[in-house]
């Protein structure tokens, strides 16, 4: 664990961090572990005033974004009050999360794959008039196992990204904030391909992850992965692409291996459930909409047909 902090931990790889910013992230780590042994939600963690629509909002006022940031010359206790904004938005981001997809208002949107489902909430707008739109979809993959679907997920990398993520005009790391046992918490950037006449979109995100051993195939993992919008000094806004604000979740719950007939071999199966909100911050068309609606599901059914995976 010190090796990472050594390289992660600090912009200067032979500066430690301090004992506090440590601590909080080994806190952090265990608040997680304990709510979910538990079967408990995450505690909330106020960074900021929460948002009258969407309750993932809070904490956006983290920093002030130049593009003169220096991180060699940020000061420790900056970087330290950083992480723990970034934590706290991740622990909020997890909760909301789980809300959003035990709502019980999901609008059933069809699709041209009857087994993969795909729901819309009614628009929601808030007190300026921007609009938000939330999407989720699910659908069971086979052949692919819930750590490869996760691994390439988490592949901030922009050549290998490229090659099955054709909605991607950029993506990449800005900062590792920590990782313990099976937690993984980061900040991370991409810009997404808009439809003409729009600019694209681009995303800062704090992006976090968790794992745990699956109970139904002892070779796979079942994942959470969640993004949420946030800044980082490395990335200050600029007009063009568009700086847009979201929120998304995946969870990867693996199945029983299906034994393939006339056969010793047995398939992978995950059961793959995607959620997003996105406040798009413009006005869009309706046809971006209605390809927004179906993006969700579009990016199961692009699972079902790489064999083997793109990424690999």
């Amino acid at each position: 664990m010190d090796a990472f902090y050594g390289q992660y931990g600090s912009d200067d790889p032979k500066l430690p961090p301090s004992d506090s910013d440590k601590r909080s992230k080994q806190m952090f780590a265990s608040e997680f572990m304990r709510d979910l042994a538990n079967g408990e939600g995450v505690p909330m963690h106020t960074i900021g005033g929460m948002g009258a629509i969407s309750d993932a909002d809070a904490g956006d006022g983290l920093l002030v974004v130049n593009s003169t940031w220096d991180p060699k010359q940020e000061p420790e206790a900056n970087k330290e009050k950083r992480h723990q904004g970034y934590m706290g938005q991740a622990k909020e981001a997890y909760k909301s999360f789980n809300r959003y997809i035990n709502r019980k208002d999901w609008i059933v949107v069809p699709y041209r794959e009857d087994d993969i489902q795909i729901w819309e909430l009614s628009v929601e707008y808030e007190a300026n008039g921007e609009a938000i739109y939330a999407m989720m979809a699910s659908g069971v993959v086979c052949g692919h196992t819930a750590d490869d679907i996760a691994s390439n997920y988490l592949d901030n990398n922009k050549a290998t990204r490229m090659r099955w993520d054709k909605d991607m005009r950029d993506i990449g790391d800005l900062e590792m904030v920590t990782t313990q046992g099976d937690i993984r918490l980061g900040v991370m950037y991409t810009v997404v391909k808009a439809p003409f006449p729009l600019a694209d979109r681009e995303f800062v995100n704090v992006q976090w992850s968790y794992s745990k051993k699956s109970e139904k195939n002892p070779h796979d993992r079942d994942w959470t992965l969640i993004a949420r919008h946030t800044t980082h000094p490395k990335r200050p806004i600029v007009s063009d692409p568009v700086r847009a604000t979201s929120m998304s979740g995946i969870k990867l719950e693996v199945l029983a291996p299906e034994r393939v007939e006339d056969s010793l071999l047995n398939v992978d199966r995950v059961n793959v459930i995607i959620f997003g909100w996105v406040r798009p911050n413009g006005n869009v068309p309706p046809r971006v909409i209605t390809l927004f609606k179906t993006n969700l599901a579009d990016r199961i059914a692009l699972l079902r047909k790489q064999a083997p995976f793109i990424g690999d």
